[in-house]
């Protein structure tokens, strides 16, 4: 007996029209195809009826984010807030969080292990990291330049041009310093202002509680400043809830039906 929500997997046959009058599709029951001509999934409606590639898009994600709150096994208002039972922990895992074996801690919103810092970066240090951040960029390129004023002006075969030799070091040093800090620094911007994180952005693949969503959806953005609010002045731990599928979002100017 497949339930609500089950997907039927076959083959169209170059000379099937492309409908499934007779498969006897019960409602809610997605049936997918597969094309042998053109190798692509047609996906059927509960009538039988091919769906456009625009439904057909949203229907999948919207089954993924669906199939991703009942996989915990947990009742339905534990799973809105929580990824799972995790065993190193020893308690259920927070959305968003994870368990980090160097400092055997649950880090909250976990971005990343910063080996410089031998610290993790998460919900109540990431504003914290930014702002170091900018102070070493703006040393960095300040010295840059106090630098480059500091020259000394002479012809390339005198002696004394070897007086600058230290302060060509010194620049070289702070573009192979100052270039990878720039694009770190406009990394963990666009994460302040989208409220995503690193660790989301690189393993989307694997987080439970991210399928149905691609890399630039932002599902836990709740706006300009409110991200920026928590990002700068976070008010304690936050139990983030789990997402909603984006056909759900309501519309704004910058995502719509429309052009976006």
């Amino acid at each position: 007996g497949e339930g609500e929500g089950d997907v039927e997997v076959g083959r169209m046959a170059p000379h099937d029209s492309g409908l499934a009058a007779d498969s006897g599709l019960g409602m809610g029951m997605v049936r997918v195809l597969e094309d042998e001509t053109t190798a692509e999934r047609v996906r059927l409606d509960a009538d039988g009826e091919p769906m456009s590639k625009e439904r057909s898009f949203w229907e999948e994600r919207e089954e993924l984010t669906k199939d991703n709150s009942e996989i915990t096994g947990l009742p339905e208002q534990a799973a809105m807030y929580f990824d799972g039972y995790s065993e190193d922990a020893g308690c259920l895992l927070p959305i968003r969080s994870k368990w980090v074996k160097k400092h055997e801690r649950i880090v909250s919103k976990f971005d990343h292990y910063c080996y410089c810092l031998g610290n993790s970066v998460g919900e109540l240090n990431h504003g914290a990291f930014w702002r170091l951040l900018a102070l070493q960029l703006a040393s960095i390129w300040i010295a840059k330049g106090l630098v480059d004023h500091a020259y000394v002006h002479t012809t390339a075969q005198s002696a004394a041009s070897l007086i600058n030799l230290p302060l060509l070091i010194l620049d070289a040093l702070s573009w192979a310093v100052g270039i990878p800090l720039t694009i770190l620094f406009c990394m963990h911007t666009f994460m302040a202002l989208t409220s995503s994180t690193t660790h989301e952005f690189m393993k989307l693949e694997k987080l439970q509680y991210l399928k149905g969503f691609y890399e630039f959806s932002c599902p836990f953005s709740e706006g300009l400043w409110l991200n920026l609010r928590n990002f700068c002045c976070p008010h304690g731990v936050r139990l983030w809830a789990r997402p909603l599928p984006e056909r759900e979002w309501p519309e704004t100017c910058w995502r719509n039906r429309y052009y976006t």
